[in-house]
């Protein structure tokens, strides 16, 4: 059974003739998702400009349930199944709209349409010089400082939560605040969710020139987390994780001592909503025990 957004991918190779080389079909896939009500991919600036992790996978798997196959260009094994029909009426519009616009492109017109339209994708992009001129790139270059604050030196300590969002959206979070530490603080950092498990979140930070640091130390046991149901439960929970607290200084100063040498680091964990994660109260033991001013934020 194939999810939604795969059958997006398949529609959208067979749209384009049954077969896309790789980098085409991100920056049509971003064109796509960017009409989208409810954008079915998101993306991170990469080598070639905007990237969806998720994409990719996806890929992946559909190449090896037989849909696809792979070499330079993602090919349909199949190119007469109609997937178009199995979108709904609106994303089958945008994706009639999309072939109608761009389908004359070559690859390099197309790459530099995205650019101009969605500058924030070039920032780590290795072939941008080939294709902007000087003036473009010094255009989209103004409008990244303009819009984002990714050059901040600032010393401060975030924390961020992964619940509810993709990959992608939470590595632009540490992209555009200049994050050069993460500090995982989940006592066993497995997810079902892609990308976050300790593995695959340290490889891809890495990317992202991010160093990834796990404090095991600093989690909570998950047979504690059970049976929360109430902000009272979590209070409770929270209150004995303080007494904890008092006895990890050697972690905490882990801390300290890379907001010290790095300046921008997260902490992290799963919970969105901090009133309802550990994170918030590692963080207000760091302000009680620093003698360092630096800025607190919340992702």
């Amino acid at each position: 059974m194939l999810y939604y957004r795969q059958k997006i991918l398949l529609a959208l190779i067979e749209k384009f003739g049954g077969f896309l080389n790789k980098t085409d079909l991100q920056k049509y896939l971003l064109l796509f998702a960017q009409k989208q009500t409810a954008k079915s991919f998101d993306f991170v600036p990469y080598r070639y400009g905007c990237y969806s992790f998720q994409a990719t996978k996806d890929l992946e798997y559909l190449q090896e349930n037989d849909y696809l196959t792979k070499s330079s260009s993602w090919t349909l094994k199949n190119n007469a199944k109609h997937y178009a029909d199995l979108l709904n009426n609106d994303d089958r519009k945008l994706l009639f709209d999309l072939h109608k616009n761009f389908k004359g492109l070559n690859s390099d017109n197309l790459i530099k349409y995205v650019y101009l339209n969605y500058p924030y994708y070039t920032i780590k992009s290795t072939i941008r010089e080939r294709i902007l001129s000087k003036n473009e790139m010094a255009t989209i270059d103004n409008i990244i400082n303009v819009n984002f604050d990714m050059e901040n030196e600032e010393k401060t300590l975030f924390t961020i939560g992964y619940e509810g969002i993709s990959i992608e959206e939470y590595i632009n979070k540490l992209i555009q605040n200049n994050i050069k530490v993460l500090v995982d603080v989940r006592k066993n950092p497995l997810s079902r969710k892609y990308g976050f498990s300790k593995t695959k979140l340290e490889s891809l930070i890495k990317n992202f020139g991010i160093e990834y640091v796990h404090i095991p130390e600093l989690g909570i046991e998950t047979d504690k987390r059970e049976f929360l149901k109430t902000i009272d439960d979590y209070n409770k929970l929270f209150e004995d994780y303080e007494n904890i607290l008092l006895y990890k200084q050697k972690e905490l100063s882990q801390i300290e001592d890379l907001i010290k040498n790095k300046k921008r680091v997260a902490l992290t964990c799963f919970e969105k909503d901090v009133k309802m994660c550990h994170r918030t109260r590692i963080k207000n033991r760091l302000e009680q025990l620093s003698n360092d001013a630096y800025k607190i934020m919340e992702l």
